[in-house]
């Protein structure tokens, strides 16, 4: 067996994704800004000479996919955005002071710098004034997008068999590889008829939900709507940004960042549990620290992670944190499948080799 083909066994059997699955799903255009910001080559030279070298493409296009949940619109955009607290508290009390012209407030509007302080009391002007605030800090909550919301799932599903964006499906199906030429008429329900046209179904059986779920995804992502500015409105963005600066002290990790640390640590234990017949889970294997600091480069080479080798504060504790981020990760389920799927792999290389 070739080795190029042992490592995208190896690959899939962690991730679930083979090489092909991955260049087919990073195609689509909404990539484009990643795979010029994250070149492929920078990363190779990153990785080159490490334990990751082996699965430099997989792990490139992976990271991408990763990169790119990361950053989509339902996730939590304000950490999404890495937001400073002080802009943060900005934000809030731009909100805030909008809600409370809303509710009733009424502003009082005073010229100083004078020798004596000019209150303004004539009520046409007042009310002039506050309708001006008040337009002001609409467009200024416009203008950050504050009150834009993601499509739900069922709202992208309506839409697009509503043919709502017909070119948007166009673009989407030729950076794909194949424009159906009814994809003006095309639905959901079309979507196992359009993937049998791709030619792929029968040696990549696996992705056809993948291909679906980065579809709704993507059109998720660039269709988010622009909510009207509203009490509610308000509201919602307000509990946004307080659950953001609940998190007190260090930066609080999301679960895709938690997950791609476990996946790479995983594969760094890879070889050590296919070739140890008496360790049941790849789990049961410590992590080096030599590992971690492998992690962390790719990981800040994606920008999930702040460069921990450069911050001296912490370049001390750059193991416990890699390490502490891995053991965060609870997904049960995601572990469990990881856990099988190698045992099966292992199973199947001992019975190659007899």
């Amino acid at each position: 067996m070739e080795p190029d083909i042992l490592t995208d066994e190896k690959f899939q059997a962690v991730t679930g994704y083979s090489l092909d699955e991955l260049k087919l799903l990073t195609s689509p255009k909404s990539y484009e800004v990643n795979t010029t910001k994250f070149r492929k080559e920078d990363f190779i030279k990153v990785i080159k000479g490490g334990p990751f070298e082996e699965f430099s493409e997989h792990l490139y296009y992976f990271l991408l996919i990763a990169r790119r949940k990361y950053e989509s619109f339902d996730n939590n955009r304000l950490q999404r955005l890495h937001i400073h607290r002080k802009d943060l508290l900005y934000r809030k009390e731009l909100v805030l002071s909008l809600k409370k012209l809303f509710t009733g407030g009424i502003l009082e509007f005073t010229i100083t710098n004078l020798d004596k302080p000019h209150k303004i009391r004539d009520p046409k002007i007042v009310r002039l004034l506050q309708s001006g605030v008040i337009s002001t800090l609409e467009e200024a909550i416009r203008s950050l997008r504050l009150n834009y919301v993601a499509l739900s799932e069922e709202e992208v599903i309506k839409d697009i068999n509503g043919q709502k964006d017909v070119l948007w499906i166009k673009t989407w199906m030729e950076s794909i590889g194949y424009l159906d030429p009814d994809y003006e008429s095309f639905t959901l329900t079309d979507f196992d008829k359009y993937f049998t046209k791709l030619g792929m179904s029968a040696t990549l059986p696996d992705l056809k939900n993948k291909l679906f779920d980065t579809l709704i995804s993507e059109y998720a992502s660039e269709h988010p709507y622009e909510e009207a500015i509203s009490v509610q409105c308000l509201d919602r963005i307000l509990n946004e940004i307080g659950e953001v600066l609940s998190k007190k002290g260090v930066k609080q990790y999301t679960i895709e960042e938690k997950r791609v640390a476990f996946l790479l640590s995983v594969i760094l234990r890879q070889d050590t549990y296919l070739k140890d017949g008496l360790v049941a889970k790849i789990t049961d294997i410590k992590i080096k620290n030599k590992d971690l600091r492998y992690i962390h480069d790719v990981m800040k080479y994606y920008e999930f992670i702040e460069d921990y080798r450069r911050a001296s504060k912490i370049k001390k504790s750059l193991e416990n944190k890699i390490r502490k981020m891995i053991e965060d990760y609870r997904e049960s389920d995601d572990i469990e499948d990881v856990n099988e799927k190698l045992q099966v792999l292992k199973f199947q290389w001992v019975h190659r080799t007899e």
